[in-house]
């Protein structure tokens, strides 16, 4: 604490130079209440929001839309069908097994593991459609967010 105004001091380095950057001022004492300029000095733009509550808003949607999770929905939703569609062909091949095989050796058992791998197959093919519903979804909320990034970039004039 500084003994004259009763405020937290911090201690600042600047870099003492030796990485191959310029050197700076030694390590210094700053008090707690220096801020950094903020929107204070931002111009107001035609439809009256300040320039840096934009550019806020334009950093914020540009992280979000970083990563699309709607891609990750998508891949999942592809690996899942495909799961389902390996299961539903082996379901197949066993209900042929039991009902249509000619051959003398053919299963004449219960079709316990006939019934469960349908059942298996139409659990993964609904939650593949599910999961491609939820990425659809997804994408549609993405693009709408694109477009006002877009839109933030323009009236902030960062694209050329």
């Amino acid at each position: 604490m500084s003994a004259s105004s009763g405020r937290p001091e911090l201690l600042v380095d600047h870099g003492s130079g030796s990485e191959g950057n310029l050197a700076g001022p030694p390590v210094g004492r700053v008090s707690a209440d220096v801020t950094v300029a903020t929107c204070a000095t931002g111009s107001p733009l035609a439809h009256g929001a300040p320039r840096c509550e934009l550019r806020v808003e334009h950093d914020a949607l540009a992280e979000r839309l970083a990563a699309r999770s709607s891609i990750d929905l998508v891949r999942r939703g592809a690996l899942t069908g495909f799961a389902g569609f390996i299961v539903s062909g082996l379901a197949v091949k066993l209900g042929f097994d039991r009902w249509f095989s000619t051959r003398p050796t053919r299963f004449v058992g219960p079709p316990v593991i006939f019934f469960s791998a349908l059942a298996l197959a139409l659990v993964l093919v609904s939650f593949a459609a599910r999961y491609v519903l939820y990425a659809r979804r997804r994408m549609q909320v993405e693009d709408a967010q694109f477009a006002r990034m877009q839109e933030l970039r323009s009236r902030l004039e960062l694209d050329p």
